[in-house]
């Protein structure tokens, strides 16, 4: 399906992925995403390969990172073409669930893993560095600290929200494209493409009516929307989410079987490669790919 977009700024397109309300899955196909145009950007040849050479120009990154002056730190360092992944922080927790679903405990436990929330809190380049894994520079919250107390929870949330809502700086994260996910609701115009994120239950439907009817205001005053239906199935009434939702368009994502995102923990891998084994990706490589034709 393709859809007119105008005004994408292609310089460096910054995407929203966002859910209507809480639990939708916007976190599955953020990372799916960020996952599938890492591919297009490595086969586009735009910039560096991402694929074989991951391992070696990753760590090469980050030694010349560690031999740099430290009044050199600031200044952006060379990174393989990639897809940026910015988690903001839950509302609820702060805590990170990516981290530790794409396995980055294990892909980065013998190197160093960059806080990029840190280096915006001190005000530093976010490109110096990047942490470079299956195509993607994961900025993610690595494992807050034991014991820390509410008043630090709060400020760590308040400068992810900050991040969210800063365009400068998040064109200065690594690649071709930076996906935000969850980013604040009140700064979604500033990105040049939001990918709005339903689930077909009625009471998640319900639960998320007036964040939805915000996005359609503000999709009618010139912001650029596309919008996905996750988990659709043989059990949803198509009719009656038509009806409800005022949608002549949108791409559908079919309900995934649980058991593959535990076989993708145990296996170390992100649950769009299992769902690709299984020839079941069709539907997120056509949102992929009109993402990529929108802003590229």
């Amino acid at each position: 399906m393709k859809q007119d977009m105008k005004g994408i700024n292609r310089r460096k397109p910054i995407i929203a992925v966002v859910g209507i309300s809480q639990g939708v899955g916007a976190t599955f196909i953020a990372t799916s995403l960020a996952f599938l145009l890492s591919k297009f950007v490595e086969n586009s040849g735009i910039e560096d390969d991402c694929g074989d050479k991951e391992d070696v120009q990753s760590r090469r990154i980050h030694e010349i990172f560690e031999t740099l002056p430290k009044t050199s730190q600031e200044k952006p360092i060379p990174a393989p073409g990639c897809v940026s992944y910015v988690e903001i922080c839950r509302p609820d927790t702060g805590k990170s669930s990516v981290f530790f679903e794409a396995a980055l405990d294990r892909r980065f436990g013998d190197r160093r893993f960059t806080d990029f929330f840190k280096l915006y809190e001190r005000n530093e380049h976010l490109g110096q560095a990047v942490n470079l894994h299956k195509g993607i520079n994961w900025v993610v919250w690595p494992p807050l600290p034991l014991g820390e107390d509410e008043e630090e929870r709060e400020m760590r949330l308040a400068y992810a929200a900050a991040l969210s809502a800063d365009r400068a700086a998040l064109r200065q994260f690594a690649g071709k494209m930076v996906i935000v996910d969850s980013p604040s609701f009140h700064c979604l115009k500033q990105y040049d493409l939001v990918v709005a994120v339903m689930d077909p239950l009625p009471s998640k439907v319900f639960a998320g009516a007036e964040r939805y009817e915000n996005l359609r205001k503000m999709q009618l005053d010139g912001m650029s929307v596309l919008w996905v239906v996750n988990r659709n199935n043989t059990a949803v009434n198509q009719k009656k989410l038509k009806r409800f939702f005022h949608l002549s368009e949108f791409f559908s994502v079919p309900l995934i079987e649980k058991p593959i995102f535990y076989e993708a923990q145990y296996s170390q891998a992100l649950p769009i490669e299992l769902i690709m084994v299984q020839n079941l990706q069709a539907e997120m490589e056509d949102l992929a790919e009109s993402i990529w034709r929108i802003v590229i």
